[in-house]
């Protein structure tokens, strides 16, 4: 019987569309005695918790799973302090086919030196901003030693030590989604014809000259070149009061990200270029601090709050714990949802740090891992492009009567927890996409006064 109410569960997902008891499926039961229902004040407890550090780089896969990410830094007494930083490591770029080495062609001149050096990163212009801030305050450090990519990173892993020196000329960079042109256009106007958004790192005149000092063998390899430069540590410093969402790795065939070694050759004619070392890896770090916040009081061992937050990017998000199934027993679900409304709190501001636009349920599987619930298509939230299926089961920001909300559906999942086939009686509300979203959402929990968080359930019983 187990398997007719889950087969069952599956028809009526694809058809149920309306908050009026379901009926599909009665006439089928006959004999079961079938008997429709619904009900909407389940038991369930809603409380804040620490969401998981973010893999970056799957070693065995030797792929980086986060193409985009955010740089910048947050402080306030809601959500904490967040400092994301990142890490990025350079190759000697190599030729098409048999992939050999390319050396830098001012080597080749006793006169050619390199007179600036930069590096360039391409800007998500899906991501762009969040907060007010457009200016980024900064500093970038050489790293001691190379980043581990044999081995799996997340955002919350230690990463190789920097010698502390500050090698950004200036205090720091300004970003725009306008397209600007990407080479150095001092030297060649034709390369006007290559633009998009994208920030610009100037390395000071030290680390400048220190390059021009090297001979041929420091470009023999990647060894030998990252024996002198290992890469940077690229971090935020004083209150930007934003964050800005980066996109480093390839994409659409087009690799623009890297370190760029302009150089000039005076003789005979003056001749100017430049010298890209594309990226071997890149890896962000986000740390964050919820000390003295109403963040750290939420996450408190078994708070049932009136106040509930979810944020993006490894911070915090909404654990639904069921607590009481009875009501569920010998049912076939046929519609499920969790419906939770939006709550402002004195002193922050939504228009300078708006909500998320979209939310997701996740449970843990029988590793830990946090996995899409199963009603989702592959259990993938972020790839599904059936606008129908994301539609249905929901999770976008919506309104009514200017109340601001989100209502998921879970119909597949909870007959799941019924039965008691795949998952314990918990699911996690998650700020999509997880890995680039830095927004930041307040949400009315299960005990709210008005508007509190509620679940409803429409099904068919079957004694």
């Amino acid at each position: 019987m187990k398997q007719l109410f889950f087969l069952l569960a599956l028809t009526v997902l694809t058809i149920a569309a309306c908050t009026d008891p379901i009926t599909v499926g009665s006439d089928i039961l006959a004999d079961d005695r079938a008997e429709v229902g619904q009900v909407s004040d389940l038991p369930f407890t809603t409380r804040v918790v620490r969401d998981d550090s973010l893999l970056v780089f799957d070693a065995d896969a030797n792929t980086f799973l986060v193409p985009t990410f955010s740089f910048g830094h947050l402080e306030d007494e809601v959500f904490g302090e967040w400092t994301h930083s990142a890490y990025f490591t350079p190759r000697l770029p190599r030729t098409s086919g048999a992939q050999l080495t390319i050396s830098p062609e001012w080597l080749s001149s006793e006169a050619a030196f390199v007179d600036s050096i930069v590096l360039i990163i391409p800007i998500d212009t899906a991501g762009g901003f969040y907060g007010p801030g457009r200016d980024f305050s900064a500093r970038m450090e050489q790293l001691l030693e190379v980043v581990d990519y044999e081995s799996d990173l997340t955002t919350g892993d230690e990463r190789p030590l920097t010698d502390g020196n500050n090698v950004l000329d200036g205090p720091g960079f300004s970003a725009s989604l306008s397209t600007q042109p990407l080479y150095d256009t001092i030297y060649s106007e034709a390369n006007f014809r290559d633009s998009l958004p994208h920030i610009r790192l100037k390395f000071d005149a030290q680390f400048v000259d220190a390059i021009n000092q090297l001979d041929s063998t420091s470009f023999a390899s990647d060894s030998a070149f990252t024996a002198f430069f290992a890469g940077v540590l690229l971090e935020p410093t004083e209150q930007a009061n934003g964050m800005l969402t980066l996109s480093p790795a390839p994409r659409r065939g087009l690799d623009v990200a890297g370190f760029y070694f302009y150089y000039r050759d005076p003789s005979p004619s003056d001749d100017a270029s430049f010298y890209r070392m594309p990226l071997e890896g890149f890896s962000p770090l986000y740390e964050k601090d919820y000390t003295g916040t109403l963040a750290e009081e939420l996450l408190q061992p078994d708070v049932d709050s009136t106040t509930l937050l979810v944020t993006g990017e490894g911070g915090l998000m909404t654990a639904i714990e069921f607590t009481d199934l009875d009501a569920l027993q010998n049912t076939l679900i046929n519609r499920a949802e969790l419906t939770f409304y939006t709550a402002d709190l004195a002193g922050y501001s939504r228009e300078e740090f708006p909500y998320g636009e979209f939310m997701a349920l996740y449970f843990r599987d029988g590793n830990g891992n946090l996995r899409a619930i199963r009603d989702w298509p592959n259990g993938d939230v972020r790839s599904s492009d059936n606008e129908f299926v994301r539609r249905f089961l929901g999770g976008f920001v919506e309104m009514e009567n200017d109340d601001v909300f989100f209502r998921n559906r879970l119909s597949i999942h909870m007959q799941g927890i019924v039965t008691n086939n795949f998952t314990e009686p918990v699911v996690y509300l998650r700020s999509i996409p997880v890995s680039s979203d830095p927004s930041r959402t307040i949400l009315r929990g299960r005990g709210a006064d008005e508007l509190p968080a509620r679940m409803d359930v429409t099904f068919t019983r079957v004694e």
